[in-house]
């Protein structure tokens, strides 16, 4: 068993090391800065910018943080919301340039990473998430 080796035993060559280090400095000019800090179980209103033709507008998108998903440039996060009786969901890249704003309406205390029960749920209780307890300083 010579051969086989354990991938932390694994010599990575350096011409691998060099295109990974030029991927990491192109994915760093790509992060947001102003990001806000917001978790599962918040409600969050996503301002994304929206081109038609040649025009271009902001549209409002307010929902619950039912989960959260990568890391770095691939960091996404979905948002449900109850549109006309129907359940919407829709997935948005944290680091994208077609997010123009990100504004947390109200914290959430969940005990889940992953919201996924709101799905069977109907009416109020489908968008409904206890409200973090504000911490007295």
């Amino acid at each position: 068993m010579e051969g086989i080796l354990p991938n932390h035993f694994r010599v990575i060559p350096r011409a691998t090391l060099s295109v990974m280090s030029i991927i990491a400095t192109i994915e760093k000019e790509q992060f947001k800065t102003d990001l806000v800090e917001f978790q599962v179980g918040d409600t969050i209103c996503v301002h994304t910018r929206v081109i038609e033709g040649d025009k271009e507008r902001i549209q409002k998108y307010a929902g619950i943080v039912i989960g959260r998903k990568g890391t770095g440039i691939n960091a996404n996060f979905t948002v449900r919301r109850v549109s006309f009786g129907e359940g919407v969901e829709r997935v948005f890249p944290l680091h994208s340039p077609r997010i123009a704003k990100l504004e947390v309406e109200k914290r959430g205390s969940v005990r889940r990473s992953k919201l996924n029960y709101l799905r069977d749920r109907k009416g109020k209780a489908a968008v409904t998430v206890k409200d973090k307890a504000q911490e007295i300083a």
